[in-house]
């Protein structure tokens, strides 16, 4: 049935059946609305594909954001052959980053790829 030609009581039964909050307090022409603007294509979001996170040794990932720069710096360290957490805690300082964040992603790196940390020979 056509929005337009419903009448007070059918545009309230089509509000509740559509989930419309609070549509006893609307008037007509704002039922009307309501229920336009849930049947206008234009108004649906396009969804957003999902992104799998890789995940390795029960951690995740970062995809984006300040987790994800710090990552991609113990990368670079850890190709280089210095990851240790002085350089990258220095990188930190430099960039600004939270010191606390930046050792507790250190820590997600080394358990994502295997990493051991670096011990001292019992003497």
């Amino acid at each position: 049935m056509e929005i337009q030609t419903m009448g007070k009581t059918e545009l309230r039964a089509a509000c509740k059946d559509a989930k419309i909050k609070n549509y006893s307090k609307l008037t007509v022409a704002g039922m009307r609305e309501a229920l336009a603007q849930l049947t206008t294509p234009a108004t649906e979001k396009a969804a957003q594909p999902r992104v799998e996170r890789e995940e390795r040794n029960g951690v995740r990932k970062p995809i984006k954001g300040v987790c994800a720069d710090v990552w991609a710096k113990c990368a670079e360290l850890h190709d280089a052959g210095t990851l240790d957490s002085k350089t990258l805690l220095a990188w930190s300082d430099k960039k600004g980053l939270n010191r606390s964040n930046t050792s507790i992603e250190l820590s997600a790196f080394r358990r994502f790829h295997g990493l051991s940390k670096p011990r001292k020979a019992a003497s």
